[in-house]
């Protein structure tokens, strides 16, 4: 892995074994971000139990509750980035959101809940910073395996902290869950704080002083991301079908242990090891399948993503139609195969298609209608289904919700493989500064 790392990063934006470590201790602190992110998941079963809320009211709190503020905070903190210090942005904000997932495990009922969510969202929104150090540090070749390995962080979270969480879950109780949860990304920020250097926003600096140039204004931002048909396409395609893949992802662990009869240790245990191992496996496949068809023309950077999505669709219905708990695993497995594979060159297609000093806020943007539409309307969707089938089906209402996310995907798909066509074309007007 370190020399992968090392071949996939510029030297202009520092020293190799300096960009591997950035990019190593990213995709820890994304692993941890991706833990306090998606933790309720796990424990919505145990939470509905002790607040007796339904799962409508336990959608909302997963799912707007969390998101609203990150969208809304995402784009100042964007914009700040493109401008600030970036080491002093995202260590900021790993502490508040880690803080805030420590306060989770302190509430007392579901407004309490909601409001330690929304903290955890706001700190949570400076994720378009991530993006924007590790595609400075790239070139559009090398990008989508960064962000690729930056995305191994999710099902590296999903492998090695979902047991953990689901153990202390079932043994101490979910508030000790969230404590757990809270203290590691505490760590991690401090280490952003004590040993990154913005080498690349040092030398665009530099730059700045000896050529006059300053980053373009929100408007002339704005004006150019919007007349980028590849970029809108490719946020659309990647905010519907994340409608269907956060929905479903979001209740899986609440039907292993519905349909399943799984305590919540072996849920965590399960979900974590099949959706962790199949994750890594599709992230990897995609930064290598997207190495190699570089010679093939950047349409493919669009392409493979768009195949996974499609695909996830598929997967999602594998784990209702067979009985067999090994079966329902493996398909969440798929369809964290298929999610870990797309999001890297998704992101990267968008950071290419965007100028070099545009390309928090178009993160940002994309984050934004994610984290609005899918982060807050996927679970609660799910949720609100399942709520509406539960007096003819029961516990297998959550069959239902699941077919309905399975449809998202599909579409999301269509809108990618839509992208695709004028990507090569945006790529070049990018580089054209």
């Amino acid at each position: 892995m370190p020399g992968t790392i090392a071949n996939a990063v510029l030297p202009g934006g520092g020293s190799t074994l300096r960009n591997a470590y950035t990019i190593g201790l990213f995709t820890l602190l994304y692993m941890f971000m991706y833990v306090d992110r998606n933790i309720l998941n796990l424990l919505l079963e145990s939470i509905k139990k002790d607040f007796a809320l339904s799962d409508t009211v336990l959608a909302l709190i997963a799912g707007f509750g969390f998101s609203f503020f990150h969208t809304v905070l995402g784009f100042p903190a964007a914009r700040w980035a493109d401008k600030g210090d970036r080491r002093i942005i995202i260590t900021l904000s790993a502490a508040l959101w880690s803080g805030m997932t420590l306060l989770c495990g302190l509430v007392q009922n579901g407004l309490q809940l909601a409001l330690a969510r929304i903290g955890v969202g706001i700190g949570e929104a400076t994720t378009p910073v991530l993006h924007s150090i590790l595609s400075d540090q790239s070139t559009k070749d090398t990008r989508a395996r960064v962000m690729a390995i930056l995305m191994l962080g999710g099902p590296l979270a999903a492998l090695f902290c979902y047991p953990i969480v689901g153990w202390f879950d079932q043994h101490y109780g979910w508030r000790h869950a969230f404590v757990v949860a809270g203290v590691p990304g505490l760590v991690v920020g401090a280490l952003v704080w004590l040993t990154f250097r913005d080498k690349a926003r040092e030398a665009a600096r530099k730059g700045v002083e000896r050529h006059g140039r300053d980053a373009p204004s929100l408007r002339e931002t704005l004006r150019y991301l919007f007349n980028t048909p590849t970029f809108l396409l490719t946020a659309a395609g990647y905010v519907v079908s994340q409608i269907g893949i956060i929905g479903f992802t979001t209740w899986a662990p609440a039907y292993l242990r519905r349909i399943h009869d799984m305590s919540a240790g072996s849920a965590g245990a399960s979900f974590g090891v099949a959706t962790g191992l199949l994750g890594i496996a599709g992230g990897l496949s995609g930064a290598y399948l997207l190495q190699r068809s570089n010679r093939h023309g950047d349409k493919w950077k669009l392409l493979w993503p768009a195949i996974a999505t499609f695909l996830a669709g598929p997967a999602m219905i594998l784990t209702i139609v067979v009985q067999s708990t090994s079966v329902t695993l493996f398909g969440m497995g798929a369809v964290a195969f298929c999610v870990a594979f797309k999001f890297g060159p998704i992101i990267a297609a968008n950071q290419s298609v965007s100028r070099p000093r545009m390309r928090a806020m178009s993160s940002s943007i994309q984050g934004f209608a994610a984290s609005l539409i899918a982060i807050g309307g996927g679970p609660l969707l799910a949720g609100a289904v399942s709520d509406a089938l539960r007096p003819s089906m029961g516990d297998d209402s959550l069959k239902g919700a699941f077919i309905v996310c399975a449809i998202f995907t599909v579409v999301g798909s269509t809108l990618l493989f839509l992208a695709a066509r004028s990507v090569e074309r945006d790529i070049r007007r990018a580089e054209a500064v």
